[in-house]
């Protein structure tokens, strides 16, 4: 193992661990990273001019309980993260990937969401953010077939906001969440 690797595990098995997927500019990771210093929050994204910008916000921001890996969280995720140890995980805004032939790039199928309720402990949440209703939807529907998975009203705690959220406060633009917390059965795979 690498000395990086050894210090990102050591960063995950310390302390509580928060995870946001596509963290955009790190509006959000900062935010969580302050309002919570008793967990360590780390944030996945693909696009390296991204990651660049949330790496700055970091530092400008002087939290020292963020890191940021650049990559696919579904690679990422089951090579970093053990089974149920993340206290809560965030998918803020995903791409809705509109084209059919772009279906399989979607964060939220069954299969992928089964893979997050596993990384979750139990009574993890999983928060659900997006613009576009048919990305709620699809998550529900996805979710009804992941046994690990409870719907609940709400995070039941107070959440920073992100860039995109910000931008669409001011402009008047509507946006829903869903909720999740893992259930405490040792349960893992989809309904078939």
């Amino acid at each position: 193992m690498q000395a990086h690797e050894t210090a990102l595990a050591g960063f995950l098995s310390e302390a509580p661990v928060a995870m946001e997927i596509g963290f955009g500019k790190g509006l959000f990771l900062v935010g969580l990273a302050r309002a919570y210093p008793e967990w360590h929050v780390v944030g996945l994204e693909v696009k390296r001019k991204l990651v660049m910008a949330a790496l700055g916000r970091i530092e400008k921001a002087g939290v020292t309980n963020a890191r940021i890996l650049l990559g696919d969280a579904r690679e990422l995720l089951p090579r970093y993260v053990r089974p149920a140890s993340l206290e809560a995980l965030f998918l803020l805004f995903p791409d809705p990937w509109w084209k059919k032939k772009h279906y399989k790039r979607r964060m939220l199928s069954c299969e992928q969401l089964a893979e997050f309720a596993g990384r979750l402990r139990p009574g993890g949440l999983f928060l659900v953010r997006s613009d576009v209703p048919m990305v709620l939807d699809l998550t529900r529907e996805a979710a009804a077939d992941v046994p690990l998975l409870e719907t609940v009203p709400s995070a039941g705690m107070e959440l920073p906001i992100t860039d995109r959220e910000r931008r669409y406060l001011a402009q008047g633009v509507p946006y829903g969440e869903i909720c999740f917390r893992r259930r405490c059965e040792p349960v893992s795979a989809c309904r078939e």
